[in-house]
């Protein structure tokens, strides 16, 4: 018998918005059905806090064993290069012998493999998982003062999108913070929805006050000139 396939992200990566994973591995489990979960923007970022343990979104919703395969990349928490399956030795198994982009892609080199290990470490301890949330929440309550942009506030998720809604607006102040030294993308159609464009912030844990401030200062004053 075929098995139907769910697959869902952990931490969508335009408006930084979680997946209902209980409810969706309610379904999976109800329905026989293989749960994929593509966690890129929540791994070694989110967890169970209490536990330690930053495995991403679904130990975030304490979900990890009803996760039939667990996809993910190296280069956002960890900020380092490549990707990596997690799942049970048979689906491992066949991954490696049926999946073509496996068996034809290059192997990534060992002391990419080595930094990624060594970011794991210092991912464990949560010391700077508690730098972001910091920083998280000081953006939103700084944004929150000049009441240019409506926000909703997720103090757990580094993706903080600012509506514009014009793509030539978007555009436009985007390219004039990238010459004042913030990288914040201009996200457009057909990325999403015509009159939906936002500037996409990303959060991180080396981040500082001083930074936060500025950009929120900048953002302010190009919002008003546009």
């Amino acid at each position: 018998l075929k098995k139907k396939i769910i697959i869902t992200e952990g931490i969508f990566s335009m408006d930084g918005d979680f997946s209902n994973l209980k409810e969706i591995s309610k379904i999976s489990k109800e329905n026989n059905c293989i749960l994929i979960v593509d966690d890129a923007h929540g791994d070694f970022i989110v967890g169970n806090s209490i536990q330690k343990n930053y495995s991403g979104t679904p130990a975030f919703f304490d979900i990890n064993q009803q996760v039939d395969i667990h996809i993910s990349s190296l280069s956002k928490g960890l900020g380092c290069f490549g990707g990596y399956v997690s799942s049970s030795k048979l689906i491992c198994r066949y991954l490696i012998n049926k999946s073509r982009p496996f068996i034809f892609t290059s192997a990534l080199p060992d002391f990419l493999c080595e930094i990624a290990n060594l970011s794991l470490e210092l991912a464990k301890n949560g010391k700077y998982q508690k730098k972001l949330y910091e920083n998280i929440d000081f953006f939103y309550d700084k944004i929150e003062e000049y009441k240019d942009f409506k926000v909703k506030k997720n103090r757990f998720s580094p993706i903080v999108p600012l509506i514009i809604g014009s793509e030539k607006k978007c555009l436009e102040i985007s390219q004039k913070l990238l010459k004042k030294g913030f990288f914040v993308q201009a996200i457009r159609y057909p990325t999403v929805n015509r009159g939906q464009a936002r500037l996409r912030v990303s959060l991180s844990a080396v981040h500082d006050k001083h930074q936060i401030i500025n950009l929120i200062d900048i953002l302010h004053k190009l919002k008003k000139e546009t």
